[in-house]
């Protein structure tokens, strides 16, 4: 079983995945937590410093949809699908939807390019949106990162327009999607998802 866990920094991914992970060990499943990209791309220089503001070429916007397509597809083959294989449940912090919002708002704002880089990409059990309001989250990442944050994370209406993408699904509606209001109170978030998994444990059952 894989679950995806999306939405932007700030969100609350971390606090959720952590919760479903405890929750799912509580029923007896093997659990193995991981994120996308992976430090592959995350570690890259030219990744860094684009992140950072230190390059506004936008001729980099492409070269960086295809590597992070790239890292995609080497971390699905090399670990997500055999840890399914194992019997584990996987669940990744962001996956080939968050490619999705954030490169179509950096510029390419063809989807169908987007979504043919990543064709081979696994198409989750389930995938939460953790939706939250740009400016509370810009705000936990300040008060997290402080300078430290990202040219992006502090864009509030950058943030906002990632956020639509996730909303609207821009890149194709999707059965087994669920928006998850985030602005709630944290167990009223982490219910709402149990909820969900709970339906599907019992469908594959």
């Amino acid at each position: 079983m894989l679950i995806a866990v999306c939405g932007i920094d700030g969100a609350g991914k971390t606090t959720q995945i952590k919760n479903i992970e405890e929750y799912l060990k509580r029923l007896g499943k093997k659990v193995f937590i991981t994120k996308q990209p992976s430090n592959w791309y995350r570690q890259d220089e030219r990744v860094r410093m684009f992140l950072n503001g230190e390059i506004e070429d936008e001729n980099i916007i492409k070269e960086l949809a295809l590597f992070s397509a790239t890292d995609r597809l080497r971390h699905i083959y090399e670990e997500i699908i055999p840890k399914i294989n194992e019997g584990y449940v996987v669940i990744t912090d962001r996956y080939v939807f968050s490619a999705y919002a954030y490169f179509y708002t950096r510029g390419i704002k063809d989807i169908e390019w987007l979504k043919q880089i990543n064709r081979y990409a696994l198409e989750p059990d389930v995938t939460f949106y953790i939706k939250i309001a740009p400016k509370t989250a810009c705000e936990r990442i300040l008060k997290r990162d402080g300078d430290c944050a990202k040219k992006e994370e502090k864009d509030v209406d950058f943030l906002g327009e990632v956020c639509n993408v996730f909303e609207t699904q821009f890149f194709g509606e999707l059965s087994e999607y669920f928006v998850i209001d985030g602005n709630q109170d944290i167990n009223n978030v982490t219910e709402d998802i149990i909820n969900v998994i709970e339906q599907k444990l019992n469908w594959q059952e």
